[in-house]
């Protein structure tokens, strides 16, 4: 459905979500210009984002969960829990969701997906902007910054090129709090 508002003329029976050699979603279409499509779900949710080639995006949505808090805890690095420890508007367990969909979503724009070290996607720096999206800097990837959302139930990360601004209403997602508990 992501796809089918980006091309002219067509039908959601000429699109194909093929699987690339990480897992990547591959669109394939008889249309030739198409774009490209990051998904992601869990149990309860699921979502996707189309993007012109060549603009690379990424994304990952989270249903926030305590049982995960040690594993979540083993994926985080020290410094970015120092770093969310500072902020009230957002509690332990939803932060470690929060770093762990960043990561994810990052792994989706370089097209890695989690084969690297963990380490690797660490974020730097880290601020409040609108909506209470939190906007990240990562360590080892300038280029990129991730954006992402802490609901009641769930966390939702995007990772896009530095300079791009997106813009959509996060009120628009509030419903989904009822479908998470």
């Amino acid at each position: 459905l992501a796809i089918s508002g980006h091309m002219k003329d067509s039908q959601l029976k000429d699109i194909e979500i093929a699987q690339g050699v990480f897992g990547q979603p591959v669109i394939k279409s008889f249309y030739g210009n198409y774009p490209e499509v990051t998904i992601s779900h869990t149990d309860l949710l699921a979502t996707s984002l189309a993007f012109p080639i060549g603009h690379p995006m990424g994304l990952d949505v989270e249903v926030i969960s305590t049982d995960r808090k040690e594993i979540l805890i083993s994926q985080s690095t020290k410094n970015e829990r120092d770093i969310f420890s500072k902020f009230t508007q957002i509690n332990e367990i939803s932060a470690l969701h929060l770093l762990w969909a960043l990561k994810e979503s990052l792994s989706k724009v370089i097209k890695t997906g989690l084969t690297v070290p963990i380490e690797l996607y660490e974020s730097d720096k880290i601020e409040v902007k609108n909506n209470n999206c939190f906007q990240v800097l990562f360590k080892n990837f300038h280029q990129f910054k991730g954006l992402a959302w802490c609901f009641e139930n769930f966390v939702l990360a995007i990772s896009l090129p530095k300079k791009t601004e997106i813009s959509f209403k996060v009120e628009d997602f509030s419903f989904l709090n009822n479908l998470c508990k």
